[in-house]
């Protein structure tokens, strides 16, 4: 069984990779695969939706989802102009490849303040 952080970093490196940064001006789809769908079965995501571990990061992740999947790319994602948005995707990437889920909350949280502060 895949575990919810593979489900996460999937999908983020999905979004990281999306060719949609190239040209944010130019109106498609992203194409990024929904975490819900790639989870694929509701009670499991619902249940991470309801961990401290997890309900943030899968908020972010669907920022990122909607933003690349709509035609148009928004000026800002996460609060954050397009390149820093891209940073702080990889940056929660890592933080789940680095840390552990108690962490991921409080790293995340700070990842956003440096990011916007760059």
């Amino acid at each position: 069984m895949t575990s919810p952080v593979d489900h996460f970093i999937a999908t983020l490196d999905q979004i990281i990779e999306s060719p949609r940064w190239k040209d944010e001006d130019t109106p498609m789809p992203g194409r990024i695969d929904e975490l819900a769908v790639r989870i694929n079965d509701g009670k499991t995501y619902q249940k991470y939706r309801r961990t401290k571990e997890y309900e943030l990061v899968i908020e972010v992740i669907e920022s990122f989802e909607d933003a690349l999947n709509d035609d148009w790319m928004p000026f800002q994602i996460e609060g954050l102009d397009l390149k820093k948005a891209k940073d702080f995707a990889t940056g929660v990437r890592n933080i789940l490849i680095q840390k552990e889920p108690e962490s991921y909350q409080d790293e995340i949280i700070a990842l956003h303040k440096r990011t916007k502060e760059k």
